[in-house]
């Protein structure tokens, strides 16, 4: 796949869970951010992730928080969509009381008003949420939207959490989103991190999670041996990967940012080349003497 090619292809982003249960208020962002981490492998949209566009889909902070919990205010798929150049959106909502939980999603096409509801999807975590992920690419393929086979191989890693696993995972990247969309350049609050990885040890996203809250406060040592352990557990982690990248960046490792750039690409189904290139052109930036 080209650059080019590359650059043609749509994004699919996948909003925040709504999760109407104020015991467990994480678990709808930690479905959210588990569907992403599929998505993003999927070679028919451009890597596209929520956290880019948190200020344009939600002006404030009140506007997240309160869609999170209760599903309002509406994002505005089609007009937002259009505006930022994000063609398909997959909104959902969890249900239910103890596990399995279930979850509604449908899938949004803000170019023809299309609209692709995908069946009840249950929310187990005894599995290591295998079969939810199962769940997902089988309805992306009903949607139009097939996952190539060797794709849906790499999406399928052991996610190791809890209920309360997964719902300090969602406390965690709420904080992240806040502080990242509306609180300027003041530090990340570590402990819901640290508390996510406590809870869930055995999770990816935890672990990738707490790398990018080190990151953001310039601790690139810390924030390395988050992200390997969370590459450790999803050997196809693309944020993770992008973290390891940008840490070798940062650092002025060039070899450490080239490898990681391309390890993502390849298992983003991607340019290889083209992801080595971008990695030269930021250490270029960032190393300047």
């Amino acid at each position: 796949m080209t650059a080019s090619s590359a650059e043609s292809r749509p994004r699919c982003v996948v909003l925040p869970i709504v999760s109407r249960d104020p015991e467990a208020p994480g678990i709808g962002l930690a479905v959210h951010f588990l569907f992403g981490n599929v998505i993003v492998l999927h070679p028919a949209f451009r890597e596209f992730w929520f956290g880019w566009r948190v200020a344009a889909v939600f002006p404030s902070k009140s506007d997240l928080t309160t869609y999170c919990s209760g599903g309002e205010p509406s994002p505005g798929p089609v007009q937002t969509g259009r505006k930022e150049e994000i063609r398909f959106w997959l909104l959902g909502t969890m249900s239910g009381q103890g596990f399995p939980l279930s979850v509604q999603t449908v899938l949004v096409d803000a170019e023809t008003e299309d609209e692709c509801r995908l069946p009840e999807m249950a929310v187990d975590t005894d599995g290591a949420l295998v079969e939810l992920r199962r769940q997902l690419m089988s309805s992306m393929k009903a949607c139009g939207h097939p996952f190539p086979e060797h794709q849906q191989k790499k999406a399928l890693w052991p996610e190791e959490a809890s209920p309360a696993g997964l719902d300090a995972v969602g406390r965690a990247l709420a904080v992240f989103y806040l502080q990242s969309a509306y609180g300027g350049k003041a530090p990340v609050e570590l402990p819901p991190f640290e508390h996510a990885v406590s809870e869930a040890p055995g999770s990816f996203m935890a672990h990738d999670l707490l790398g990018w809250a080190l990151y953001r406060n310039a601790r690139h040592g810390s924030a390395r041996r988050a992200f390997l352990e969370s590459v450790r557990i999803n050997a196809h982690g693309a944020g993770a990967m992008a973290g390891l990248m940008w840490c070798g960046v940062m650092t002025g490792e060039r070899q450490e940012a080239l490898y990681w750039a391309a390890r993502k690409a390849e298992s983003c189904d991607s340019d290889i080349e083209a992801a080595r290139k971008k990695a030269e052109r930021l250490l270029e930036k960032y190393n300047r003497s």
